[in-house]
């Protein structure tokens, strides 16, 4: 019975792939185990022989000495491998087998017995390692421990085990595969391992195992079986998953970060050469090396000093009168070595492969210590690099001939030093012009900065000064006097909704139904797909559109690829998101903006304002067409008709109206609450156009009939001021969002609420919006959330605005969505 046989691949060859279930292996290619090793290459003849006097006493007590040696080797303690990230799952066969008494008292005593001893020499030498257990019973893996690093409570649960649970077969498969799980997600840098303690004879699998080894050899998780009973051929084949690191002979037990280099003689693995091999004491150098140390292997003789009259020097040129050096071996060649940087004989002659000038080596190593490069070409250049002139005799500087006495050594030092302190008298007056030079420059620098921060500040106001003065110098509207100022009572007209209106209104209404039936219920052509939402990014993000000296934008509507803005800064602006560009800027309104509604035609926009107007504005001649002035609060919301020419608007006054936008009046004007004054906060028209809905800030939602003029019908539900009220586009549903957080789904056929949706952290929703076709539902909180209306759940969520949303509109067949942000930003998001 082979008992506790650690099976691992070994480290040097490649490890073969595992073969299928219905291949079969020779025994001629198996291979040996670790304790073969210690028996391989002893030749009995030479280990056991005779003395003198016939006897092997001798020799077996050397044998004995040897083993005694080997032993003290190694009960050394083994160098602890610390800042190595490995994360082990150990599998333990909890099977029926488990429990043989093959190893009194039980098998499974023993294993949970050594599992403690080795936990404590395992995390003792890998300090920042990770352990987990999982337990496999009744062909059941289950993770017991988690991965951690906690060794005391890795050996608490596994003591809790009890023994009478093992039961069942064992299975293999399951086992590897919950491992797989919850290791192929770790980082790849880290080491990845799983050792099975199996003490069955086979596995029960429900798929092809070797599958598994597959993805255990793929995702590089290396495996190790410690055999309890007889060996089986898919323990063997799994512990050659994955093929095994490398180990260089200089550094045993560690693996191998790079490639290596491989002696020629005896095959060992080096990790850096040179190196002289510990096996076969064969030095192993690279290409490179060798020759670079070549001038090193066959040295230069020495060059001999030989007397000339005038010659040319052979290397530089220049002219030598007295001594020269000679080659030994070409007596031709003579040389005069003169330091190219201090033009005199060099005491230790060195020559620049990179120039290939002659340098004094006290000189040049201090060049290059400061500059790193060649003092001639300018060329990188390292001390290591120079190349040594031997010479016979070491050579002189010759004397000069004012330096012959202590007099004339002295006055050479004086002007040596007067010359040293003149020129650093000189340096420091120009250091001291250049931070004069440079104070005066920084000075202006931030002079200039004021008077342009100022310059601009005052271009602004009067930029702003100069838009406030233009609408009221201009005529009114339809008459000539020159008075802008209308009181409320003036602005309405007396007849109210008249019976051409009402005409005009109900035919709208029957057309509209009439196409609406007949489209059916399909969706239309193109409509994008609930889970391409989840694809949309970020595609353009617009900052420039509103002024930045005043943040936000709130206020959106789009038709086709025009986008109509409104913002804190009191300006509308048209925006063209096909060539990226402002269109026109609508200058007038004396306070911010909160509503904006593009008109179908394209060439007429409506907006609100805090200031208590509503302006109609052509779109061509950026000119104010009408100023609706029937509100005496904010106006709040606006929503444009089914048939284009009026607007309902709503205002803190807690008054509704509805207005003609060619003649600039309202029709009606009707309160919410004839007792109590309640702002209300947001309305919108019914697809149809004969009713509409209303939300105030008494939390109730109102549905009003406008040729009745009265309440038909109220939704209480939320439990703080509606901010946002739209209509599905069949016209059988409605939906609000309220300052608490809460989005409510209501049903105008049964007038009850189907369904509520709560946004995370309760926040405000500014602004909710149907696409075309009904399906979808666009939520403006401190994000942009896309809902499927039928299933009623939160399909995607783009939280790339770092402020409140204001606004959230869906492009032509849901293909994009736009949105808009007080952090001052316009974002499109699509695929």
């Amino acid at each position: 019975m082979d008992t506790g046989i650690l099976l691992m691949p070994k480290s040097w060859e490649k490890m073969p792939k595992p073969a299928a279930h219905h291949d079969v292996v020779d025994d001629d290619d198996q291979q040996g185990y670790t304790w073969e090793g210690a028996y391989e290459g002893i030749n009995i003849g030479k280990v056991l022989e005779e003395d003198d006097m016939g006897t092997i006493e001798k020799s077996i007590a050397k044998v004995v000495l040897e083993a005694k040696r080997r032993q003290r080797a190694a009960s050394k303690p083994a160098k602890i491998r610390l800042g190595i990230m490995r994360y082990v799952y150990i599998v333990i066969d909890c099977s029926r087998f488990v429990l043989h008494k093959a190893m009194p008292p039980s098998r499974f005593f023993i294993v949970m017995k050594t599992l403690q001893q080795f936990l404590d020499t395992f995390f003792e030498q890998n300090p920042i390692a990770q352990v987990g257990v999982i337990l496999c019973r009744d062909k059941k893996a289950e993770r017991y421990v988690s991965l951690t690093g906690n060794v005391r409570s890795i050996k608490e649960s596994l003591s809790n085990v009890p023994e009478v649970s093992c039961c069942g077969d064992f299975s293999l498969q399951n086992c590897l595969d919950l491992a797989l799980t919850n290791l192929k997600s770790l980082p790849g840098h880290a080491s990845r391992e799983v050792i099975v303690v199996m003490a069955s004879l086979s596995t029960v699998d429900a798929g092809n195992i070797y599958g598994t080894f597959e993805n255990l050899r793929q995702n590089r998780v290396r495996c190790s079986v410690i055999g309890l009973a007889a060996e089986l051929f898919v323990c063997k084949q799994l512990a050659k998953v994955p093929d095994s690191p490398c180990f260089c002979i200089c550094h045993p037990g560690v693996p191998m970060s790079s490639k290596g280099f491989m002696c020629v003689q005896c095959g060992a693995r080096h990790c850096s050469i040179p190196v002289e091999c510990p096996i076969c004491k064969l030095t192993l150098v690279a290409a490179p090396q060798l020759s670079r140390v070549f001038r090193h292997l066959l040295p230069l003789q020495a060059f001999q000093a030989t007397p000339v009259d005038v010659i040319n020097c052979t290397g530089c040129g220049v002219a030598v009168k007295t001594e020269a050096y000679a080659c030994m071996k070409c007596s031709e060649l003579k040389m005069s070595l003169i330091c190219s940087i201090s033009g005199e004989p060099a005491e230790e002659p060195v020559v620049s492969p990179v120039s290939g000038h002659i340098f004094d080596k006290r000189l040049i190593v201090k060049y290059i210590a400061e500059n790193g490069t060649d003092p001639i070409n300018h060329e990188k250049l390292d001390d290591s690099q120079l190349v040594t002139i031997q010479t016979d005799t070491k050579t002189l500087a010759p004397r000069n001939v004012a330096g012959t006495s202590i007099p004339s050594l002295l006055k050479m030092l004086q002007d040596e030093w007067d010359t040293v302190v003149l020129n650093s008298f000189s340096l420091r007056q120009q250091l001291q012009t250049a931070r004069q030079e440079l104070s005066h420059s920084l000075y202006q620098h931030d002079a200039a900065c004021r008077v342009i921060a100022r310059l601009t500040k005052e271009l602004t106001a009067a930029r702003e000064a100069l838009s406030t003065l233009k609408p009221h110098m201009k005529q009114p509207v339809g008459g000539g006097d020159s008075e802008r100022d209308i009181d409320m009572e003036q602005s309405v007209d007396e007849s109210g909704i008249s019976e051409s209106v009402q005409k005009k209104l109900d035919e709208t209404s029957k057309q509209l139904t009439a196409a609406r039936k007949a489209r059916g219920k399909n969706a239309p052509e193109g409509l994008a797909k609930p889970e391409d939402f989840d694809a949309y990014s970020n595609k353009t993000t617009h900052t420039g559109i509103h002024s930045t000296s005043v943040p936000g934008i709130t206020a959106l509507d789009v038709q086709g690829d025009l986008v109509l803005t409104g913002g804190v800064d009191k300006t509308v602006v048209l925006f063209n998101t096909t060539k990226e560009q402002v269109v026109n800027t609508f200058k007038g309104h004396q306070k911010k903006i909160t509503a904006a509604v593009l008109h179908p035609n394209q060439k007429t926009a409506i907006s609100a304002s805090a200031d208590a107007t509503i302006r109609v504005w052509s779109g061509s001649d950026n000119d104010v067409k009408q100023v609706i002035d029937v509100h005496q609060a904010p106006v709040t919301d606006i929503s444009l008709h089914a048939t284009g020419d009026y607007v309902l608007s709503v205002s803190d006054d807690s008054f509704w109206a509805f207005s003609d936008i060619t003649t600039g009046k309202s029709l009606c004007k009707v309160a919410v609450d004839n007792d109590n004054r309640v702002a209300i906060s947001c309305g919108q028209f019914h697809p149809d156009g004969l009713i509409f809905g209303t939300g105030s800030a008494d939390s109730l939602v109102k549905i009003w009939d406008l040729k009745a003029q009265s309440n038909v019908a109220n939704f209480p539900g939320h439990l703080a001021s509606v901010r946002a009220i739209s209509f599905s586009e069949n016209g059988y549903y409605l939906a609000t969002g309220s300052e608490d957080g809460e989005l409510k789904l209501w049903d105008l056929r049964k007038l009850k609420n189907l369904k509520t949706l709560t946004v995370d952290g309760n926040t405000v929703i500014n602004d909710i919006y149907f696409d075309n076709s009904g399906n979808y539902l666009g939520v403006a909180t401190n994000c942009v959330l896309v809902v499927h209306v039928r299933q009623w759940q939160t399909l995607a969520t783009y939280s790339d605005h770092t402020a409140a949303v204001t606004g959230v509109r869906f492009g032509e067949n849901a293909k994009t969505v736009l949105s808009t942000s007080m952090d001052k930003s316009l974002r499109i998001y699509g695929a």
